[in-house]
């Protein structure tokens, strides 16, 4: 697979949109939707909603897709302000086993608007998994330190 495009994680660090068949390869939908086919992974992202709504700083999902959202570590952790990190990280693990689980070849989240190739949807979810368990650590270790 190529990438078709990237997206921006830090100064100099990237994610690559890789390529994919949207017609013929297998899809898992994320959808808030009550309405949803059998292979969607209805609600699996809802306890992500404000997180994700703080993260849009850029633009609008409905205009530009993931790259209206700020994906660098800095902006993860403004995002993660006021929010219960533990349960970000926990929401973060289900939804990246349930992408490893369901093995399927393209993820979409409509939240997003946006269709990823399996690998770069898991490679930004262990990049947010990342920032935030570093986020995590050192507020213990800034609150030990008080």
């Amino acid at each position: 697979m190529t990438a078709q495009a990237i997206l921006s994680i830090g100064p100099e660090a990237h994610i690559d949109l890789l390529g994919f068949d949207p017609f013929s390869d297998s899809l898992l939908c994320f959808s808030h939707t009550q309405d949803t086919p059998a292979n969607t992974a209805q609600g699996a992202l809802a306890p992500l909603d404000v997180f994700w709504n703080n993260l849009e700083v850029a633009c609008v999902a409905a205009c530009c897709g993931v790259q209206a959202f700020g994906w660098w570590p800095d902006d993860i952790c403004r995002a993660a302000q006021g929010l219960n990190q533990q349960s970000l990280v926990e929401a973060l693990r289900q939804t990246k086993q349930t992408v490893l689980s369901a093995n399927k070849d393209v993820v979409s989240y409509d939240r997003f608007n946006q269709l990823f190739a399996r690998a770069s949807f898991l490679r930004l979810l262990d990049h947010l998994l990342s920032v935030l368990a570093t986020d995590s650590r050192e507020q213990v270790t800034f609150s030990n330190d008080s």
